[in-house]
């Protein structure tokens, strides 16, 4: 049996309601369009942890954060089932941002091409590095180029709305020189002069749309015309949100986070720029994309394989009267996951509404490569690429309090397709508790309400039953009893 090409494309921070073909036609997305109508589409796909690090973690082992032991972006992790492909036969590559720690460690691929955060310098917080620095390849690109990439600094100096901007600024500099744009040009030149038989693994991390929402001019301007909503909630809904929430705002409006000064009260056109940006980054990150499927075509590349595209979480872009992430609402949590391959692979024009993790995705992925999975994994396969998946009944995502996110200990979020329930260690009073069907957009929390007892104590159920079974899980030898029945004693 061939081997298919396996091709991941991921971006950092991208909602699913940011692609058109998803059902969101304000956003120009031609190229993830054509993988949507080609593949098949995932609508209620979920990443199991609210931020970076922990995500990716989970998706490049299969197991969630109570088994990587990555619970925030200040943890490490070295190694992922890209080993067992390296093992397999595949030849596996690196470009952009995979969120390692440490940023170069090797995690299976045979060649790393490390392009990391769009406004932060790369320190290695205390591990052995002797530079105190590390520097990706778009830090030596603008190096040897004679310039010095922009970080936060230059942003401040630079642009004198910066206290109201929202982190929304127009690339000051070549596209060429651009995270998103670098990245997809370095992947283009690796498939270009790839010489290589074996199969390939290709995973292609764009740093955005993460902000600061950055994106040249031409793009900005594909909006013109384009209305996008400046609705906020109110101060008095928002302080009715659990403890971590508000101080994650009030740290916002203290310090900023990534280019994003948060404002007391955010006005409509401040919201509007905002999400008006992120839609340009996207459709910039689309361009490449294009680029990418048509020159991976024209190598013979796609003729036996596999491509997915997804985001390691979602943006607030204002709702909830938040930014960024650090928490378990659904436009964090709820990810775009489009599957495209092979007719054998994948069935074109698919498209499922059942509940499931992103790395059961990549599960299902890797076992038509012919990988076969650690044991202690906790992804399932979904059998196939097509409308009849069986998923899951239940999703769930967790999180540990980190340097950024101080107001809880920890997160537990199970989600089902009519409920959400949140659970704040020792904090049983923020607790969070959603009727989807009839709150879509979690705004009213029930946990207290008398009517939604009995819902309340089947989702604390669930996650206990969650934490029961994922983190501390069953011994084999006591598996062996449910199977084989036990001599009778008399």
């Amino acid at each position: 049996m061939s081997k298919p090409n396996i091709i991941l494309i991921m971006t950092d921070q991208q909602r699913f309601d940011t692609i058109s073909a998803l059902g969101n036609d304000k956003y120009i997305t031609p190229n993830l369009d054509r993988l949507a109508r080609e593949g098949m589409i995932f609508d209620n796909c979920f990443c199991v942890s609210p931020t970076c690090m922990p995500s990716r973690a989970a998706l490049f082992n299969c197991k969630y954060p109570g088994r990587t032991g990555v619970y925030s972006n200040s943890d490490s992790w070295e190694h992922s089932w890209v080993e067992q492909l390296a093992d397999a036969g595949y030849h596996c590559i690196n470009v952009g941002k995979m969120h390692t720690y440490p940023y170069d460690a090797p995690c299976g691929f045979h060649q790393r091409y490390v392009v990391e955060n769009k406004d932060r310098r790369c320190d290695q917080m205390g591990l052995d590095n002797k530079c105190g620095r590390f520097e990706d390849e778009l830090d030596k690109f603008f190096y040897w180029s004679g310039m010095k990439k922009p970080d936060r600094k230059f942003f401040v100096e630079n642009f004198p709305d910066y206290q109201d901007a929202v982190g929304c600024f127009t690339w000051p500099f070549e596209e060429k020189f651009h995270h998103d744009v670098f990245v997809g040009d370095m992947a283009l030149r690796v498939i270009e002069h790839r010489k290589t038989d074996e199969p390939l693994f290709l995973q292609i991390g764009f740093p955005g749309p993460h902000p600061p929402f950055d994106p040249p001019q031409r793009f900005i301007d594909m909006y013109d015309g384009v209305e996008f909503s400046g609705e906020i909630i109110s101060a008095e809904e928002a302080d009715r949100q659990p403890k971590a929430q508000r101080m994650f705002r009030e740290r916002g409006m203290k310090r900023g986070m990534d280019g994003v000064v948060w404002p007391a009260e955010p006005t409509p056109e401040q919201i509007k720029r905002m999400r008006k940006n992120y839609a340009a980054n996207v459709t910039m990150i689309d361009e490449k994309i294009g680029q990418i499927m048509d020159s991976l075509r024209e190598k013979g590349y796609l003729e036996d394989a596999i491509v997915v595209f997804t985001s390691d979480h979602g943006e607030c872009l204002g709702d909830h009267r938040l930014f960024e992430k650090w928490c378990m609402y659904d436009c964090i949590t709820r990810i775009p996951a489009i599957v495209w391959g092979s007719e054998k692979y994948v069935k074109s024009g698919a498209r499922s509404a059942e509940l499931v993790e992103q790395f059961d995705v990549m599960h299902t992925v890797l076992e038509m490569a012919g990988i076969k999975l650690p044991d202690d994994c906790q992804s399932i396969s979904l059998g196939a690429f097509d409308s009849d998946i069986k998923g899951r009944d239940c999703v769930f995502a967790e999180h540990a309090v980190d340097h950024v996110m101080r107001g809880c200990e920890f997160m537990t979020m199970a989600r089902t397709k009519d409920y959400k329930f949140v659970h704040y260690q020792n904090e049983e009073s923020e607790d969070e508790l959603y009727d989807l069907a009839s709150d879509p957009e979690e705004r009213v929390n029930l946990y207290h309400n008398d009517r939604y007892h009995a819902v309340r104590d089947k989702m604390i159920m669930r996650m206990l039953d969650f934490k029961c079974m994922h983190h501390y899980g069953v011994p084999e030898i006591y598996k062996e009893c449910l199977k084989n029945e036990p001599p009778v004693k008399l």
